[in-house]
């Protein structure tokens, strides 16, 4: 395998299939199932769904070169979620019978703040 490719299929391609996972759910206009508005389970959906992000994101982040700081690799993994569910939250106004909520954004930033520090946790915890 060449020395670029290797990395890609074992870092950036997860991602990139997470993302693409995110997108078709995003897209679906009437879901399966509904969940109760009171109880607020979206925002527990959308925080585990972007913490899994964010771990995939802090992986591929920290398999570059740059940053070698566990804090550089939380805060870009960090924004760079962020930045997806700011762009999630967009696509979804547009879709039919689908909404956008700042809360459901604020729950995305959470979730990749978590799911970077998880994976940091692993990181060097299980530095092997």
């Amino acid at each position: 395998m060449t020395r670029l490719l290797k990395p890609f299929l074992l870092y950036c391609l997860p991602v990139l299939f997470y993302l693409a996972l995110i997108l078709g759910l995003s897209s679906i206009s009437n879901l399966p199932f509904r969940l109760s508005p009171g109880l607020h389970l979206d925002k527990v959906v959308h925080f585990f769904e972007y913490a899994i992000l964010a771990f995939l994101v802090a992986r591929a982040v920290a398999a570059m070169s740059w940053p070698a700081q566990g804090w550089a690799i939380w805060l870009v993994s960090s924004l760079l979620v962020l930045a997806v569910g700011c762009a999630d939250e967009c696509y979804q106004s547009i879709v039919p019978n689908r909404s956008s909520e700042l809360l459901d954004l604020l729950a995305d930033g959470l979730g990749g703040m978590v799911g970077s520090g998880l994976y940091l946790f692993f990181r060097f915890r299980f530095r092997g």
